[in-house]
């Protein structure tokens, strides 16, 4: 393993580290903080990442059985941010390229949302479902004077060709301009609003879509913490209110019937009672718990 960019660490998602042999995906950190517009503190995220889960079972009662008897981990430690934000994401690009050559799952860990961009460049248009967990729909032309940034990156995603809006499902949204509502209108994205999952009748429709949309499909999942209520990840970036509960996420990750090629969770930061990074934490380990890699 040849991993220049990054600098390992003693520090470790679950504090288990398996060979590069048997894990099934690895895990980096990208603690950038470079264009964000809200609340501060997602640098902090990929360590305070880590350091809730070492408080956390590494069991889930939810799928009876350990997260790494599904999916095994290699955490290889935090990427060194470059002078630039365009050449940061450039490292990204490169980590996440390495680690598809060793047939891996890529897994990064937040920091800002900008880097699922150098992500999704990594798979050079490949065609896969891509699941956007998100408060915002991050489809700004620009933001406060910005083109690449954590609320432009889907956009620039879409302009680049390296997912398709037809593959697209936007999970958890609850915030937005006018401008963005017309551009998701106009390239057609499925959008499954907050307030709207919040119905029995249609969460139990929206589970089905995504089984249908995702099934016998290569996937790849951005989790922006900020897709939660506010009431459990309170420090992240742009809280807001009306968000998907805990249990609902997990269900709505259950409905996920395709192999995962990809996964990001990102705007997490660290709050003086931990809420964020424990929901976060938790929220990771039921994720490598249940979905299919």
């Amino acid at each position: 393993m040849n991993f220049p960019e990054i600098e390992r660490q003693d520090l470790v998602f679950s504090g288990l580290n398996y060979s590069e042999k048997s894990s099934k995906a690895f895990i980096f950190g990208v603690c950038l903080e470079a264009t964000c517009s809200g609340k501060k503190g997602a640098a902090l995220g990929p360590n305070a990442l880590r350091k809730a889960s070492l408080d956390l079972e590494t069991y889930s009662l939810n799928a009876e059985r350990e997260y790494f008897e599904n999916c095994p981990t290699l955490d290889l430690g935090n990427l060194r941010l470059e002078e630039t934000v365009e050449k940061t994401l450039k490292a990204v690009e490169s980590v996440v390229s390495r680690i598809l050559s060793l047939k891996k799952i890529p897994i990064m860990l937040g920091g800002e949302h900008t880097i699922t961009l150098a992500a999704l460049r990594a798979f050079k248009g490949e065609d896969f479902v891509f699941l956007h967990f998100d408060a915002d729909h991050d489809l700004y032309d620009e933001l406060e004077g910005v083109r690449i940034s954590h609320g432009t990156f889907l956009r620039r995603a879409l302009e680049e060709k390296l997912v398709k809006p037809e593959n697209i499902i936007k999970i958890g949204a609850r915030t937005g301009t006018r401008l963005e509502l017309n551009f998701l209108k106009q390239q057609k994205i499925q959008s499954l609003k907050a307030r709207d999952l919040m119905n029995a009748e249609f969460f139990k429709r929206a589970k089905k879509s995504i089984a249908e949309k995702t099934k016998g499909k290569k996937c790849y999942i951005t989790f922006d913490v900020d897709a939660l209520d506010l009431s459990l990840v309170p420090a992240t970036g742009c809280p807001e209110p009306g968000g998907l509960n805990f249990w609902q996420a997990i269900e709505l990750f259950e409905s996920i019937k395709g192999k995962i090629i990809g996964l990001d969770v990102v705007e997490v930061s660290s709050d003086q009672n931990l809420i964020t990074e424990i929901s976060s934490a938790k929220l990771l380990y039921e994720m490598l718990s249940i979905l299919k890699f």
